[in-house]
């Protein structure tokens, strides 16, 4: 196999490895065992803190999008090819698909009652109100990504996984209430299929890839600036040196 493909195919596994366990575990501790604690406090963290741990080992694998919204980002921002893109999307919806799958065969199914873990609009909100919670909600989180991806940021990546994850966490808590903050399709796509419950699905669709085409372009076209290359202009006696 040729090192370009060699490549692709990491990368593809990175991203699905990536979406399998946070699906995996951050589903599972949203489970309603008596001895586990509950609320969206603990749910949020579970994610977050799960989804953290995978930036940590993937992100100098692939760069650790797990969500097309942020695939969809990366494109705008010259981080990666469309052609790309698609295996990265594909990597990470099959990796719902299979995290969910895993966690049915991992634990009784009377923990997993109805459409457990499919991410809904709260019933006081309209479809087109929660499309707009999960939009805002991935541009804040994108332009993040893009503030991290900046050049200008490159002597604080140390800190890549906090700053990540928090922001996850700090959205979570303020939107999980309203539309179980997905923020991502790949995340809602595993759960909705295994459960075959599509209501309202397409605001999970909608909502993150809007947020982040437009948290992308935002960044892209307003905050970043272009590396700064120093020219040095060459002494004519360098010059007259270099030709003798």
């Amino acid at each position: 196999m040729k090192p370009k493909m060699i490549d692709i195919v990491t990368k593809f596994l990175a991203e699905m490895t990536g979406v399998t366990t946070v699906v995996f575990f951050g589903c599972m501790g949203c489970t309603n065992h008596p001895d586990q604690p509950t609320g969206l406090i603990y749910h949020a963290f579970t994610f977050a803190m799960a989804i953290m741990a995978m930036i940590h080992i993937f992100d100098c694998v692939s760069g650790a999008h797990f969500n097309p919204a942020i695939t969809v980002s990366a494109i705008i921002n010259k981080k990666i090819t469309p052609t790309m893109a698609v295996v990265y999307m594909a990597g990470q919806l099959l990796g719902g698909f299979i995290g969910y799958g895993l966690l049915k065969l991992a634990i009784p199914q009377s923990y997993m009652p109805g459409s457990f873990c499919v991410t809904k609009v709260n019933p006081e909100l309209s479809f087109v109100q929660g499309t707009m919670i999960e939009a805002f909600a991935t541009g804040v989180l994108i332009v993040v990504i893009c503030g991290v991806w900046d050049h200008r940021n490159a002597g604080a990546l140390s800190t890549l996984t906090l700053k990540i994850g928090f922001a996850i966490l700090s959205l979570a808590l303020a939107t999980g209430h309203w539309t179980g903050c997905s923020l991502n399709p790949a995340r809602s796509f595993g759960p909705a299929l295994w459960n075959q419950d599509f209501e309202g699905h397409w605001v999970y669709w909608i909502g993150p890839m809007c947020g982040g085409a437009a948290g992308g372009s935002l960044y892209r076209y307003v905050f970043y600036r272009e590396p700064v290359v120093e020219r040095r202009e060459v002494p004519l006696e360098e010059l007259t040196a270099l030709k003798g």
